[in-house]
């Protein structure tokens, strides 16, 4: 009689293929919840980088045209630009990191 009550329980706590399926569908369902909003953030993060990435290396290329030298003004405009695009990206690489640290946590924490 113990045995049947052993086999019983034992059968009742192995969890069907069908179960086991359906459980790792919802974890990867709050994972995708719980990171979604992040995730979006980090993809406009990286549109921004991606823009200023562009812009400064255009900036860079004006710079080395020879005729922007006559132009002292366009020369000390570039360069402030160059400075601001450098504080920015600095700003938004930091923000990047700081989100996909975060959506590590969520996705270790949900594991």
């Amino acid at each position: 009689m113990r045995d049947k009550k052993k086999n019983i329980k034992e059968e009742s706590t192995v969890i069907s293929r069908k179960d086991q399926k359906r459980i790792e569908a919802e974890l990867r369902n709050k994972k995708y919840q719980a990171t979604k909003t992040l995730n979006k953030e980090i993809e406009i993060l990286e549109n921004k980088i991606a823009s200023l990435e562009s812009e400064q290396k255009n900036l860079l290329e004006k710079l080395n045209d020879e005729r922007l030298y006559s132009n002292g003004d366009e020369i000390k405009n570039i360069s402030v630009r160059l400075k601001e695009i450098d504080k920015e990206l600095k700003s938004l690489f930091d923000k990047w990191e700081e989100k996909n640290e975060k959506v590590s946590e969520i996705i270790k924490q949900l594991s």
